[in-house]
């Protein structure tokens, strides 16, 4: 983790994962290989009101979106190693990051609310922003 300078928010990383992530075993030794690793990308890290499907308007099947039809709270940017910090209030909120045009997140909680986090009073939540539309598991 980075240096956390904030008192309360939100903090992490935002992780691009691109190519074969299946398990593999050596021939061999019959270990597990594991070499692939996901690294940390520069990205805008965007926070909304905590949003649902029916607030956003989907490209296809991914974890696109053209439009965010609820309030951005507030925004920042990832470092090169991936790692980005916001204040934030107390509140339940939605993490978008942004890919070109679009708009991106690829986890749901089981009410259909798009990648919530929850902030507390005088704590920072941790996010581990995984983007994987490059990826195969």
């Amino acid at each position: 983790m980075g240096n956390v300078m904030i008192k309360q928010g939100l903090c992490g990383h935002v992780m691009f994962w691109e190519g074969d992530f299946m398990p593999m075993i050596d021939g061999r030794s019959g270990r597990p290989l594991d070499s692939r690793k996901p690294t940390g990308v520069v990205r805008p890290v965007l926070i909304y009101e905590l949003t649902s499907s029916h607030h956003v308007d989907r490209v296809g099947y991914g974890g696109f979106y053209r439009e965010i039809r609820t309030k951005r709270v507030a925004e920042t940017w990832s470092d090169t190693l991936g790692f980005f910090q916001v204040e934030l209030p107390v509140g339940r909120y939605s993490v978008f990051v942004q890919e070109d045009s679009l708009y991106y997140a690829n986890r749901f909680d089981g009410y259909d609310r798009i990648l919530p986090i929850t902030v507390k009073k005088d704590s920072v939540s941790k996010l581990q922003f995984d983007i994987t539309y490059k990826a195969s598991f």
